[in-house]
């Protein structure tokens, strides 16, 4: 189910240049990718076979 868990972000994403040297919408895109990545293993249809999508990966498209 989408929206539950959480992720951990350290404090020294303070001094990350994603944070200090980068435009805001950096940051918000990278907090993103973290969120939308598998907690746990999983598979993906590519169409023509199932591929293995390790925990802290995902599959996404220029597209999507």
């Amino acid at each position: 189910m989408k929206g539950t868990g959480w992720i951990r972000l350290h404090r020294c994403l303070l001094d990350h240049p994603l944070m200090n040297q980068r435009p805001p919408e950096w940051l918000r895109i990278w907090i993103a990718i973290l969120l939308g990545a598998n907690w746990k293993p999983g598979k993906w249809w590519d169409g023509k076979q199932n591929n293995d999508i390790p925990a802290g990966s995902f599959v996404t498209s220029l597209e999507k």
